[in-house]
């Protein structure tokens, strides 16, 4: 079994690039993990079976028909972003029940993030919580986070994970920590930084099914039998070494809630 990595871009010109190396390459099937792999493998491999692990929804991105009948030469496991949405906001809400005002932080141009920012939005407007949308096109955006949310000043701040908010990870905790801002980040990544909550798939369990569905294409299966297959474990960790540091406290129903804590 011979297996080749090839590191997907964000750049558009870039994806390009990489869907017409991935139309060259002769392989029995491709396994894509986030949105920018999967839709370059979507535009230059269509005819090789492909099986995506990605963040948002596959039919409304036009990845399949459908999740139970995708329809086509590609499947795979993706994480329920409204649901993610809804989570995370709700546990921004039990650690600050006044927020009237949200950040939500996350890489501009990125189709993902820009789905899950509409749920986001969804889900605060029964709620009468604003949303302030602070998408990152690089550094200097990064950087300059503290002063944008101090001249609209927040109650509290949603960070959702991509590739940019986990390149600058350390960067964005610490600068958000300064700000001493209630934050739900997308991944335990930004805990392991500093963080103090977050909440988001557990991605080992994401890969797995993916890896599944790729053994299953080897012994004969096609794509099209496969159904989409939504994930059901998440993972909720709560920084309490932070929060003593921020001096916030951790309601004791997001702690009963925790599959982990940090002490």
């Amino acid at each position: 079994l011979e297996v080749e990595y090839v590191q997907p871009h964000e750049d558009a010109a870039q994806s390009e690039q990489l869907a017409r190396r991935l139309a060259q390459l002769k392989c029995n099937v491709m396994l894509t993990q986030g949105l920018p792999a999967t839709r370059a493998a979507h535009a230059g491999a269509a005819q090789t079976p492909r099986v995506f692990v990605i963040g948002s929804d596959p039919v409304a991105l036009g990845l399949v028909a459908t999740l139970q009948r995708p329809g086509g030469n590609a499947t795979g496991y993706v994480a329920p972003a409204h649901e993610i949405a809804v989570k995370q906001l709700s546990l921004l809400r039990e650690l600050a029940p006044a927020a009237r005002r949200v950040a939500l932080v996350f890489q501009a141009g990125n189709a993902s993030m820009l789905l899950t920012a509409d749920c986001v939005e969804t889900a605060a407007r029964p709620l009468g919580i604003a949303v302030r949308r602070y998408p990152l096109q690089g550094w200097q955006d990064v950087e300059a986070l503290p002063s944008a949310l101090s001249r609209e000043p927040v109650d509290g701040l949603l960070v959702m994970l991509d590739r940019l908010t986990y390149d600058y990870r350390a960067e964005i905790v610490q600068m958000v920590n300064g700000l001493r801002l209630h934050t739900v980040y997308g991944s335990r990544f930004f805990i392991e930084a500093g963080g103090l909550v977050s909440f988001g798939i557990d991605g080992p369990a994401l890969m797995a099914g993916g890896a599944d569905y790729v053994a299953r294409i080897l012994d004969g299966a096609k794509p099209v039998e496969l159904p989409v297959q939504q994930s059901t474990r998440f993972d909720l960790v709560v920084n309490r070494r932070s929060a003593r540091t921020l001096g916030v406290t951790i309601p004791q129903a997001v702690l009963l809630q925790a599959t982990e804590v940090v002490e």
